[in-house]
């Protein structure tokens, strides 16, 4: 169901309430949440994730437009991972890069976001524009073989993970 409030395009001064009542299969499902988009057409902008249990959706909104209860079930997506299964990197401290986005309920910040090398946490800072995240090790890994896995979630809960292999070496050897 689609609920509209006009005029769309308007902005109030003050945020006013919306709830929608959820179907009872969406008052199940932990992926259900509260999504607005200001026309038919528009990319749809998350709210606020239902409760399982609850018989409503509830968020805020500052301005009209198209209001409906959405389901995402698709996880994150990670991409550009600037380390690369098999390859070899001459550092001991090899920074990590890459873009994590998702296309409806959103990252919501960088807490969303787990890096670990080897099992040692890297402490990620995500632009939350652009989904470009940047990793960086605190101490030096011993050179060899490393396994580095970045994982992550969006508002829903759907969760993603890649992992890779890579090896450290001493620069100037191949």
């Amino acid at each position: 169901d689609l609920y509209l409030v006009k005029p769309p395009t308007a902005t109030l001064k003050e945020n006013f309430s919306v709830s929608l009542r959820l179907d009872s299969a969406a008052a199940l499902e932990r992926r259900a949440g509260l999504c607005w988009c200001a026309e038919i057409g528009d990319s749809w902008v998350w709210i606020e994730r239902g409760k399982p249990g609850d018989s409503t959706a509830d968020g805020s909104s500052s301005g009209g437009g198209l209001f409906a209860v959405l389901k995402d079930d698709v996880p994150p997506s990670v991409t550009g991972l600037n380390l690369q299964t098999g390859h070899s990197y001459p550092t001991r401290q090899p920074e990590v890069r890459f873009t994590m986005k998702d296309d409806l309920s959103g990252i919501e910040d960088d807490r969303s976001i787990d890096v670990r090398i080897d099992d040692l946490w890297l402490l990620p800072e995500l632009d939350m524009e652009t989904g470009r995240c940047v990793a960086t090790l605190q101490e030096p890994l011993e050179f060899g073989r490393h396994v580095l896995t970045v994982s992550g979630s969006d508002r829903a809960g759907n969760k993603s993970e890649r992992k890779v292999e890579f090896t450290t070496i001493r620069p100037g050897k191949k």
